[in-house]
C-alpha cells in the first residue's frame, strides 16, 4: 500500500510539471525562449534584436542550448545560464544528432562546424578579426542596463541593476566589471573585490581580456588591468596565435584595439601604464602594423627622461625585428622598393624624353634635306615607304647614342617591373587572412582562396601546411610540406615527428634545419640551445610544446606573388602580358596604347642598332636648337660615351628629387625630403651637373672650332696645287 501511494505521488508530480516534462520553445517573432509545463510557464528569456540571430533551441539532457549571435548558451532547468561558449562568428545552425551537439557558424558564404564536448568546442577555434563578434559581450552588457559611465549619484541604482544583470548572465565578465566599478563608488569594497575577481576568472578569449584591461585601466584599477593583460597573453598562446606573425591595425582594432589605447596613453603622457601595454604588444605581436613609429615614439620619451639604457634596449629590439626581412628593410621593405622603382621610372622617363627631344632636334634638318627629293616628310610614306622608314629620326643617331637609348628603355622596363611587383605584392601580402596573428580555420582558407595562391608553389605550401598543422590536421600538413628542403619546413616536420613519438627523427630534422639556416630560432629552441629571441621567449613562457617555424616576410612575398627575379624573367619572356597588368589606374584602351608604344619603341631601337647612319651626318653642322637643348639637358650631347649617360642620369634623379621637394611627388619610404638639407643637396647636385655640362660643352665647341680651322687650312693648301 505504501509503495502504491509513493508511485501515485510521483506520477502526479510528473503530471503536474516536473523538470523532465518541461517543453522549451522559441517564439521567433517575440524572440522569447520559454519553458512550459502543461501550459504553465516555468521561465522565459527575451533577447533584443541587436543581440543577433537566434538559432535553436536544442535540448540535450537537462540542458537547453541556444545560439545568440556569436555566443552559445546552455540554460538549466530553471532558466539559469550554466555555460557559455564563444563562437568565432554568428551561428548558422545548431543540431543534436547521434547524441552529439554540433554548431555551425557562418563567415559570409563560408560555413564551419564544431562539436560541443564538456562545455567547450572540440575542434580548434580561430577567431577572425570580426568586430561584431569580438565586441558582442561588451555591447550586450552595456546595452542591458544602459551602462557607460556611472556617476556617483546614480551608483546605488546602477549597482542594483548590475547585480540583477550578473544574476541573469554570470558568465559575462563585463557585467562583473561594471558591478565592481559601481560597488567602488558606493564604498562596498568587498562587493567590488568579488566582482573584479569573478570578471578576471572567466574563461574568455584574448580580445575580451584586452577590453577588460582597458576598462579596469580607465577605472583606476591598474592591478586588475595587468591581470587581464596576462590572461590575454595566455589566451593568445593557447588559441595558436603567435608573435612571429604580423597583425594589421584593422585586426588589432577588432581584437580590442590595444594599439589605439597604447597610443592614447603615450599621447596623454601616462608613461607608466603605456609601458605595461607596450610590453603586452611586444609579447603577443611585436611586428604590429606601424611598430617602428610607436617604438620610436616610446624611445624618445625614455630618452627625454634620461633612461638611456631602456631606450637602447628598445632600439636593439626594433632592429632585431627587421632581421630576415627583404633587404633588411623591415616591414616597409616593399614600400621602399616601390618608391625606388617609382623614382627610377620618373627619372628614366625624363631622361628618355630629353634624349629624344635633343637628338631629334639635331636630326630634324638633316631628315628634311634627305626627304625633300622623296616628296617630304609626309608624302614620302606613301610614295617611298621603305626609303622613308630608312630615314626616320632614329637613323641619324650614332651607334653609342642608340645603345644608350636602348639601355634606358630596358632600364625603364625593369623599373616598371619592380614597381608593379612591389605594389601588387604589398597589397596581397597585407591581405587580412595573412595578418590576423595566426593561420588556420575556415575564414583563413577562404582568404587564401580569394588570393588565388599557386597550389604547387613551395612557399604557398608552407603557409597552407602550417595552417593545417595548427588546426591539428597532421596528415594534410605532411602532404603540403612534401619533401621540401626549406629549413622552416624541416623544423615543422620535426615537430610532427616529435608529436608522433619519434624524437630521434625529430632531432634530425631540427639539426638539418639549423644547418641550412643557423639564424633560425625555432630549431635552436627545439634542440634546447637556449636562443634569446622574442619568439623563443614567448614559447618558453606561454607554451610547453615544440616551437613551430613561421613564414618570414620573404616566404609570404614569394607565396602571394613570386620572387622579383621571377617577375624579371616574365617581363623578358612576355612583356605585353606583364605590362598590361601594371597598376597605372588608366582605362584598358589607354593601358594598351602606352604599352604598345613602349614595346614598339624598344623593338625599333634594338633593330636600328644595326642600321647605319645616312652619309654626311657626322660632318653636318649642329643646329642652334640642339645646342640650346644640350645646355638645358646635361649630358645629352655626350651619349656616345659612358660618362655622358651617367651625367644625364644624375641630372634626372636630381630633377625628380627637386619636384618631390616642391610637393609634386612623394617618396616617403625612400628618403625624407622634408628635412632642410634635402633641398640644399638637390640644388647643389643640379648646379654641379649644369656647371660640368657647360664646361664640357665649351670644350667640345672649342674642339669643333679647331677641327673646322684645320679643315679650312687643309682645304686652302690643297686648292693652289
Amino acid at each position: 500500500m505504501l509503495l502504491r501511494f509513493a508511485l501515485a505521488c510521483l506520477l502526479g508530480w510528473a503530471g503536474m510539471g516536473g523538470p523532465a516534462s518541461a517543453q522549451v520553445t522559441l517564439e521567433e517573432s517575440a524572440r522569447t525562449l520559454s519553458a512550459q509545463d502543461n501550459g504553465r510557464l516555468r521561465w522565459s528569456r527575451t533577447f533584443e534584436a541587436s543581440a543577433g540571430s537566434l538559432v535553436g533551441p536544442v535540448t540535450v539532457g537537462a540542458r537547453t542550448w541556444l545560439a545568440v549571435g556569436p555566443q552559445l548558451y546552455a540554460y538549466g532547468e530553471q532558466g539559469q545560464v550554466e555555460a557559455r561558449i564563444d563562437l568565432p562568428s554568428d551561428a548558422a545552425a545548431l543540431d543534436e544528432s547521434g547524441g552529439e551537439l554540433r554548431v555551425t557558424v557562418r563567415y559570409g558564404a563560408v560555413l564551419e562546424a564544431f562539436s560541443v564536448e564538456g562545455d567547450v568546442l572540440r575542434e580548434r577555434v580561430v577567431f577572425p578579426p570580426l568586430e561584431s563578434t569580438t565586441r558582442w559581450l561588451e555591447r550586450t552588457a552595456r546595452r542591458q542596463v544602459g551602462f557607460d559611465h556611472v556617476s556617483p549619484a546614480d551608483a546605488r541604482a546602477a549597482l542594483e541593476a548590475l547585480q540583477a544583470q550578473v544574476q541573469r548572465d554570470p558568465t559575462n565578465p563585463f557585467a562583473q566589471a561594471f558591478l565592481a566599478t559601481a560597488a567602488l563608488k558606493t564604498r562596498q569594497g568587498d562587493v567590488a573585490a568579488r566582482a573584479t575577481e569573478s570578471a578576471l576568472m572567466q574563461n574568455v578569449p584574448f580580445f575580451v581580456s584586452v577590453r577588460l584591461a582597458q576598462y579596469f585601466d580607465s577605472a583606476g584599477l591598474p592591478d586588475a588591468a595587468d591581470r587581464a593583460l596576462q590572461n590575454a597573453r595566455q589566451s593568445w598562446a593557447a588559441l595558436g596565435y603567435d608573435p612571429a606573425l604580423p597583425v594589421s591595425r584593422s585586426a588589432l582594432k577588432a581584437y580590442g584595439n590595444p594599439l589605439g589605447y597604447l597610443e592614447l596613453l603615450l599621447g596623454s603622457g601616462k608613461l607608466l601604464r603605456a609601458e605595461a601595454w607596450l610590453r603586452f604588444m611586444r609579447d603577443i605581436s611585436p611586428r604590429f602594423e606601424g611598430y617602428r613609429d610607436v617604438y620610436g615614439r616610446y624611445v624618445g620619451l625614455l630618452e627625454s627622461q634620461n633612461r638611456l639604457g631602456e631606450a637602447y634596449e628598445w632600439r636593439a629590439f626594433t632592429r632585431e625585428l627587421s632581421r630576415g626581412s627583404l633587404y633588411g628593410l623591415g616591414p616597409d621593405a616593399l614600400l621602399a622598393v616601390r618608391d625606388v622603382s617609382r623614382w627610377a621610372t620618373f627619372m628614366l622617363l625624363l631622361v628618355l624624353a630629353a634624349t629624344a627631344l635633343a637628338l631629334g632636334a639635331r636630326a630634324w634638318p638633316l631628315q628634311g634635306r634627305d626627304l625633300a627629293p622623296l616628296g617630304g616628310r609626309l608624302h614620302a610614306w606613301r610614295r617611298h615607304p621603305l626609303s622613308r622608314l630608312r630615314r626616320i629620326l632614329l637613323s641619324y643617331w650614332g651607334f653609342g647614342e642608340k645603345l644608350a637609348f636602348v639601355a634606358l628603355l630596358g632600364a625603364l622596363l625593369v623599373s616598371l617591373c619592380a614597381w608593379a611587383w612591389s605594389a601588387r605584392t604589398y597589397t596581397r601580402a597585407n591581405a587580412p587572412a595573412l595578418n590576423f596573428g595566426t593561420y588556420g580555420g575556415a575564414w583563413f582558407y577562404d582568404g587564401l582562396e580569394q588570393l588565388g595562391l599557386e597550389v604547387g608553389a613551395p612557399d604557398a605550401r608552407l603557409v597552407r601546411g602550417l595552417g593545417a598543422q595548427l588546426d591539428g590536421d597532421n596528415a594534410t600538413a605532411r602532404g603540403q610540406y612534401g619533401v621540401s628542403s626549406d629549413p622552416c619546413v624541416l623544423n615543422n616536420l620535426g615537430v610532427l615527428l616529435e608529436a608522433g613519438g619519434d624524437e630521434i627523427g625529430a632531432r634530425e630534422r631540427y639539426r638539418a634545419a639549423l644547418a641550412r639556416n643557423p639564424n633560425l630560432s625555432a630549431p635552436a629552441y627545439n634542440l634546447q640551445l637556449g636562443p634569446n629571441t622574442f619568439e623563443a621567449n614567448f614559447q618558453r613562457v606561454y607554451r610547453s610544446t615544440p616551437r613551430l617555424c613561421y613564414p618570414t616576410d620573404r616566404h609570404v612575398y614569394r607565396a602571394v606573388d613570386g620572387a622579383l627575379s621571377g617577375e624579371l624573367r616574365q617581363i623578358v619572356q612576355n612583356p605585353w602580358v606583364y605590362l598590361v597588368r601594371f597598376p597605372s589606374g588608366l582605362p584598358r584602351p589607354l593601358q594598351w596604347l602606352w604599352v604598345s608604344a613602349l614595346l614598339f619603341t624598344l623593338g625599333l631601337a634594338i633593330l636600328w642598332l644595326f642600321v647605319p647612319r645616312p652619309p654626311g651626318v657626322r660632318a653636318a653642322p649642329r643646329p642652334w636648337r640642339f645646342r640650346l637643348l644640350c645646355v638645358v639637358f646635361p649630358g645629352v650631347a655626350f651619349l656616345d660615351v659612358a660618362w655622358g649617360l651617367v651625367l644625364q642620369l644624375i641630372w634626372g634623379a636630381a630633377v625628380v628629387g627637386g619636384v618631390a621637394v616642391l610637393g609634386g611627388w612623394r617618396f616617403p619610404y625612400l628618403l625624407d625630403l622634408s628635412v632642410g638639407g634635402a633641398s640644399t643637396v638637390i640644388g647643389v647636385t643640379l648646379a654641379l651637373c649644369y656647371a660640368i655640362n657647360v664646361a664640357l660643352l665649351l670644350l667640345d665647341e672649342l674642339r669643333l672650332a679647331g677641327e673646322r680651322r684645320r679643315a679650312k687650312s687643309t682645304a686652302g693648301v690643297a686648292r693652289p696645287s
